[in-house]
């Protein structure tokens, strides 16, 4: 597998997702935490809506070996349906929707907006899917920066302007709206009025479950943001940043991965280098995820001091919490990617049932029963850690990898990446915020060097081959 194809879809996934983050960081000091709870309350709503528009369709297209334009124009048509429909829909309920929360005006305007959204987004897929399907991940990554870009730049200047909420709503409608005009630019689309039923029908035999699993996963994952904004909108606000703060950047990984994994080993034949292509995705991708999640949490306070109003300090316990559920929620969604490699698309189905099913009974239970935020996101925890479990086995027994291997990656990279957050939490925690900030990372890299000697010592010669890349070779290139 080209390492092209992963530097791109790197710098496409962190580099817009980082853009945003800094947007997010930028607009809170310009609008209030109760402005972006209003937006981060209808999150639920607002992440459904893609999953509609797509259906799983897209994915259906990436696994057929000779893709025509007649598939993709299908594939077209049918999300601008669903999106039109979609749009429809939301400006019929939006007075419904609007009167759940505290602030029924302001979110019935929002949910409007979000409604014009879904088509655009809708109309976005199919060549997005083209170029993804022709594996055109620098064209891909250009454009989504690009995107990204002029979306935050909008945010910030109507935040500037005092336009509360909006500014927030911009980054992800103004997001699809940028896109569609980015991609009618610089894209080919060899567009026609034509729909063909049997592509049609293949197509959503393979996404439908996808689409159901994928529905499940959107509920579980912002269940808590509409729970906790019918609550209290400032709490939302502060829920919605961690969250941002912690799912953008592991949302960028699991991405990098998974897209990538997909696409260019959903094209191999052969079945025993497809099993040393699934031993290494897992391995690779568990090491990446707690990479991130281990610096994060060991720099948390001093991140989020230096880098938010002093007014956004409580975010602390929601990012820390937030990033261990995260990693187990990331882990299982890019497991999946393994079914689908295997068209075990029923499994998908029924795993992303049983699991986020479970997450979503449990909330909505324990918040009826006025419990706190930080017990139910425990136990949110629990439930996704023992689904990780149940993930590696099936996983296993699908691709024909051992569950030793798959049990031995996780193990060893837990403990190398766990003892060395250990040390760097207490080391950034005795520091001032701005100088534990980066004292803190270096710590955890270098300790994390040191137990990967112990632990993991796959990677200590990653380490070594990145250093030498870095350092000059000679005396003469200083």
């Amino acid at each position: 597998m080209k390492l092209a194809y992963f530097l791109w879809a790197a710098l496409e996934r962190f580099g817009a997702n980082g853009i945003s983050l800094v947007g997010n960081v930028a607009l809170s000091y310009f609008v209030a935490k109760e402005d972006f709870g209003i937006v981060t309350s209808l999150m639920i709503f607002t992440q459904l809506i893609f999953v509609f528009n797509d259906c799983g369709l897209s994915d259906g297209v990436m696994r057929r070996q000779n893709a025509t334009d007649r598939d993709f124009n299908t594939l077209f048509w049918f999300n601008v349906i669903a999106g039109s429909t979609l749009c429809l829909a939301f400006n019929l309920f939006a007075p419904l929707i609007g009167s759940m929360f505290s602030t029924p005006e302001e979110t019935e305007a929002v949910v409007r907006v979000v409604g014009i959204g879904a088509v655009f987004g809708a109309m976005n897929i199919m060549p997005m899917t083209k170029l993804r399907y022709n594996l055109k991940f620098k064209k891909i990554s250009i454009i989504s920066i690009i995107t990204v870009l002029t979306s935050v730049s909008t945010a910030i200047t109507l935040g500037y302007l005092g336009m509360r909420y909006w500014a927030v709503v911009t980054l992800s409608v103004g997001y699809q709206f940028f896109m569609f005009v980015y991609l009618v630019i610089t894209t080919k689309w060899h567009l026609k009025i034509e729909f063909d039923r049997k592509v049609f029908g293949e197509l959503w035999r393979f996404g439908v479950n996808l689409m159901m699993s994928v529905i499940t996963i959107q509920v579980a994952q912002n269940i808590f943001s509409l729970l906790i904004g019918r609550r209290s909108q400032v709490q939302a606000g502060l829920y919605g940043q961690a969250n941002k703060l912690q799912f953008s950047p592991q949302k960028s990984i699991e991405g990098i991965m998974s897209s990538t994994y997909y696409t260019v080993v959903a094209k191999e034949t052969d079945e025993e280098r497809k099993r040393v292509e699934v031993a290494k995705m897992i391995d690779t991708t568990v090491f990446v995820l707690l990479l991130f999640i281990g610096c994060a949490f060991a720099i948390s306070f001093p991140l989020i001091d230096v880098v938010f109003p002093a007014s956004w300090i409580d975010i602390v316990p929601y990012f820390r919490i937030l990033l261990v559920l995260g990693f187990f929620q990331a882990f299982n969604r890019f497991a999946q990617v393994l079914y689908k490699l295997y068209n075990k698309t029923a499994l998908v189905r029924n795993l992303s049932f049983v699991e986020n099913g479970a997450v979503i009974a449990m909330a909505v239970a324990l918040f009826a029963l006025k419990v706190e935020v930080m017990p139910v996101i425990a136990v949110a925890i629990v439930i996704t850690a023992a689904m990780t479990l149940v993930y590696l086995l099936y996983g296993a027994k699908v691709s024909g990898v051992k569950f030793s291997t798959f049990g031995g990656a996780f193990l060893r990279n837990m403990l190398s990446i766990s003892a060395a957050t250990a040390v760097a939490f207490l080391v950034a925690g005795l520091l001032p915020s701005a100088v534990g900030l980066f004292v803190g990372i270096v710590v955890f890299f270098v300790a994390l060097l040191g137990f990967c000697a112990i632990f993991n010592r796959r990677y200590v010669g990653f380490f070594k081959k990145a250093v030498a890349k870095i350092l000059p070779k000679n005396k003469e290139q200083i």
